[in-house]
């Protein structure tokens, strides 16, 4: 199944790049987003008025669009590990994981034990001043580092972690399964065949095993996913709306993986397409080197603070308040969190650098 209309050249690797930064801010709200609603889903049931449509809208952005982020974050990640190991050798592959101490396994363990610290001071604050109120955790070690980590949204590191280990064979498995090999991950993502075991997520290995092949094969990200672009971006609409329906269904699982196929695709074209804005794309480069600093802060009571305090005015009341507050509160909390960033970044840029694995430039300034 070879395809050389598509063979990447260097103007569009640059291009990638590109595209690849302008996203990651606007991804990392969706991740904030999918965080304003709980772990269920619950059944779309249009009888029940303005609080249906509520529920409609915060269920179509958390549970099922925002569902492309992390994908794509193991695109990313995969086609830049990959990248540098088109041509496989040990050495490259030992100082690969070196560098993945410092810019994955470090801030994971920084930030699991900065929320298990912050959750431990609030509640012996609270017994010294003598409010009732438990907020500490009685989770297992394996379960703060890793079966659920204590900063939950951290699995996607978890995950991301074991897939660089992995590496030599999934490397293998690409290099000599080509395409066919792909098809059959995808069928087994869409199957939802999972092991239950953590770490090992079926995300996990079809996207950043996708990212993998891309970069192995020196294939072209962006005409890959640009072909029929305006059919597919149809198609995803409908699926987006299809999969919101089947909330709470038996079925939600497969149609949200199937609109996550689509959806990704449809990004990465989106995306290619603002570029054409220059101050549009500026803005969000300038931003993206922030992404990480908010990915790992922002489950640190910040988001929760802010849903609690919103929920105790008088317009939390209504559904259209509810609407309001949900769009509302994940921009303030994306703007608290650049806020601490830059902060950390004038008076601390060593212990920011420290704490997020040295990710204070983009990936597009470091290729050039």
């Amino acid at each position: 199944m070879q395809d050389k209309a598509i063979k990447e050249c260097p103007s569009s690797r640059t291009k990638l790049f590109e595209v690849i930064e302008t996203m990651r801010f606007p991804l990392i709200f969706l991740v904030v987003i999918i965080h304003m609603v709980g772990f269920d889903s619950p059944r779309i049931d249009f009888n029940g008025g303005a609080w249906s449509f509520y529920i409609f809208i915060s269920e179509m952005f958390s549970h099922n669009l925002g569902r492309i982020a992390i994908p794509l974050f193991f695109i990313f990640s995969g086609y830049f590990f990959f990248r540098k190991l088109a041509e496989w050798t040990w050495d490259g592959y030992a100082t690969q994981l070196k560098k993945k101490v410092k810019t994955l396994l470090i801030p994971y363990l920084f930030w699991n034990l900065t929320i298990v610290g912050v959750t431990l001071t609030l509640t012996y604050l609270t017994a010294y001043l003598g409010m009732n109120r438990e907020i500490g955790t009685t989770s297992s070690l394996y379960d703060i580092f890793w079966g659920m980590p204590a900063n939950f949204p951290l699995w996607y590191m978890r995950d991301l972690m074991c897939m660089m280990v992995l590496s030599p064979l999934l490397y293998l498995f690409i290099r000599y399964a080509k395409a066919w090999g792909m098809l059959c991950l995808l069928v087994v993502y869409l199957y939802c065949l999972e092991m239950g075991i953590p770490g090992l997520s079926t995300t996990a290995f079809f996207f950043f095993m996708l990212g993998g092949y891309f970069a192995i094969f020196n294939k072209d990200v962006i005409v890959f996913c640009g072909r029929y672009k305006k059919v597919l971006a149809v198609f995803t609409l409908l699926l987006l709306f299809n999969a919101t329906l089947l909330n709470g269904t038996a079925y939600h699982e497969y149609a949200v993986r199937v609109f996550i196929i689509a959806g990704v695709m449809s990004a990465i074209n989106l995306f290619n397409y603002l570029l054409r804005y220059p101050k549009l794309k500026q803005r969000l480069l300038s931003l993206s080197a922030s992404t990480f600093f908010i990915y790992v802060v922002h489950e640190i009571y910040i988001i929760n603070w802010l849903k609690g305090g919103f929920s105790r005015l008088p317009i939390a009341q209504s559904p259209w308040g509810m609407l309001v507050g949900y769009f509302v509160i994940p921009c303030i909390c994306l703007l608290i969190c650049w806020g601490l960033y830059k902060i950390l970044k004038k008076i601390a840029p060593g212990v920011l650098s420290f704490t997020t694995g040295g990710r204070m430039v983009s990936n597009v300034k470091k290729e050039k």
